[in-house]
């Protein structure tokens, strides 16, 4: 439940509306034991930015995506939903070429509660990811390590981590 109550406060404290700007992503990759992940996800950009230094923002997203995860002949499928923080920075003064780190919590609803030997005991989920990347132009670049589990909220909570690859298309 502490997991939760700072996810709230968060959304609560943060109500950032998005700015227009956004981007349309494609992520695949894999997780424990064999299993795939793919994923297609909406990030509308927030209208708030905060200047670190010349050149560098600490600014953020909201992100919904679809999924599906997959082992062996067992699937299932994911919505989610999160604020992600992004630190963005210029390389040498480039104009449109920055490299990122982003990190977010967010809340995943899954379809089914197996994927192959692996029991979660809910259809809830919480999800935490750090990733970094390359945006040059409209196309951004991207590896993202994922970790997801229940928080505590059930037993057992096995929770499954994904090694992840992204597309994405900025609008």
């Amino acid at each position: 439940m502490k997991v939760t109550g700072i996810i709230l406060t968060l959304l609560l404290i943060f109500p950032l509306p998005a700015a227009g700007g956004g981007r349309l992503d494609l992520s695949w990759g894999r997780g424990e034991e064999g299993s795939h992940r793919y994923r297609g996800a909406l990030a509308l950009d927030w209208q708030r930015v905060w200047s670190l230094s010349d050149g560098m923002d600490l600014s953020g997203y909201w992100e919904a995506g679809i999924e599906r995860w997959k082992e062996d002949r067992d699937s299932l499928y994911a919505a989610s939903f999160m604020p992600v923080f992004r630190i963005k920075g210029r390389i040498d003064g480039r104009k449109g070429i920055y490299l990122f780190v982003d990190g977010a919590i967010g809340l995943y609803l899954l379809s089914e509660s197996t994927l192959g030997d692996k029991r979660f005991s809910t259809a809830f989920q919480f999800g935490d990811h750090l990733g970094m990347g390359l945006i040059v132009g409209s196309l951004e670049m991207g590896y993202r390590f994922e970790h997801l589990s229940n928080g505590g909220i059930n037993s057992p909570n096995p929770g499954i981590n994904f090694h992840l690859f992204r597309i994405g298309y900025r609008f």
